[in-house]
């Protein structure tokens, strides 16, 4: 019995395609649907919705749509957040990012 094709073999980078394209898809929607930095409802929304998706941990039969669906809500779910140094770095982050959502009339 030969290795599955994800483990390795000349077909491996192939096998995985449609997985990539599922997950990149699903942070894709995921994103939308959070709408901003922080997820509605807050923590106890997010692991409901989370608890939601992951659904039967141990099912007796396997669910073809279960990478897509917990990644949407993964990403939906997610924190956007962003860790500096320090303060200055902070503050021309702040200043660099706002000139970029506001134009250039912030020159």
């Amino acid at each position: 019995m030969g290795l599955p094709p994800l483990a390795s073999g000349p077909h491996g980078t192939d096998a995985l395609r449609p997985l990539l394209d599922t997950v990149l898809d699903a942070l894709r929607t995921g994103t939308a649907a959070r709408g901003g930095p922080l997820p509605a409802g807050g923590p106890d929304a997010v692991a409901a919705r989370v608890a939601e998706a992951a659904g039967d941990i141990l099912p007796d039969r396997g669910e073809p749509d279960a990478l897509r669906v917990l990644v949407t809500a993964l990403a939906e779910g997610a924190a956007d957040a962003l860790v500096t140094t320090g303060g200055t770095e902070s503050n021309q982050l702040a200043v660099l990012l706002a000139r970029e959502t506001h134009g250039a009339h912030l020159r």
